[in-house]
């Protein structure tokens, strides 16, 4: 990185030190060296302070009010949920930053349950049940994706449960009780169309709209959610993939359906407790499934 492109980033601290040396260089002063040599290092500490360093910062303090702020931007939360004596926090946090580098727009907080201040958050999520020091997920509308015991999961299987984009919607769907149609597209935009005409169809009719999410099969961000919902590489496009309004999936379809069919699997009625194929279901919570301890 050269001079200049430090001072693009930094304009509003360095234009001045750049008219200063113009006119120290023309008084050709041992100042102007001296000055040269002050900006360089000002400039590189404060790119420094700016540049990321790829590390996740803990949200310690105002925790309710910046898990909601990460909320309405579209953000995950993973808290660490901790007390005063703090065993084994260490290990705690380090999970879930860890899990937070490897996912979708996430944010860590530890919640120390005793402290006044977190009661809100320890009331909304019954923090007071776990075995401490315990990793919580929250998706980005609230709801709680599961959570675990430090020392139990490596970070990698862990981020496979923080929602992705496309998952955060189905979550939101099955919250305001909406069925979801997860379209995943060929290369060919003229059978995509065909087939989006008919889940428009389908929801021309239909008394509760479906949710539509789209989803790219190349999307890393979205490959876990894409696993979820039953689809595998080489796998024919496009597929349409029916998940009920409790978030269960009724029915998958790689050749074109007809809109009562697509209907009809979303308001289906899944019985029989979790089972393998519930990506969003809240009857799943504590219970593995091919989406995770939810």
């Amino acid at each position: 990185m050269n001079i200049m492109q430090i001072v693009d980033q930094n304009n509003s601290k360095v234009l001045y030190f750049c008219e200063l040396i113009l006119i120290l260089k023309q008084m050709k002063t041992k100042i102007y060296f001296f000055t040269i040599s002050f900006i360089l290092v000002f400039c590189i500490l404060s790119y420094a302070g700016d540049a990321p360093t790829g590390k996740v910062k803990v949200i310690k303090k105002n925790l309710n009010k910046e898990i909601s702020k990460a909320s309405e931007s579209g953000k995950n939360a993973i808290l660490v949920v901790t007390d005063n004596e703090g065993n084994n926090l260490d290990e705690a946090l380090s999970l879930a930053t860890e899990t937070a580098e490897l996912s979708y727009q996430t944010v860590v907080g530890q919640v120390n349950r005793e402290l006044e201040e977190n009661s809100d958050l320890v009331q909304k999520y019954n923090l007071n049940r776990f075995t401490l020091p315990y990793v919580l997920i929250i998706s980005a509308n609230g709801s709680v994706m599961g959570g675990v015991v430090p020392g139990r999961v490596s970070a990698e299987r862990l981020a496979a449960y923080v929602p992705s984009c496309c998952y955060n919607q189905v979550i939101e769907a099955r919250a305001d009780g909406k069925p979801t149609y997860v379209f995943i597209p060929s290369e060919d935009k003229e059978v995509n169309n065909n087939w989006l005409k008919v889940i428009e169809e389908s929801n021309s009719d239909a008394k509760i709209k479906a949710n539509v999410v789209s989803v790219d099969q190349n999307d890393e961000n979205e490959a876990s959610f894409l696993t979820k919902t039953g689809y595998r590489e080489g796998m024919p496009l496009p597929m349409i993939v029916v998940l009920n309004q409790q978030g269960q999936i009724t029915s998958r379809y790689n050749d074109l359906p007809d809109a009562t069919a697509l209907s009809a699997a979303a308001t289906k009625v899944v019985s029989g407790g979790c089972g393998k194929s519930c990506p969003s279901s809240k009857s799943c919570v504590g219970k593995e499934t091919n989406c995770g301890s939810k």
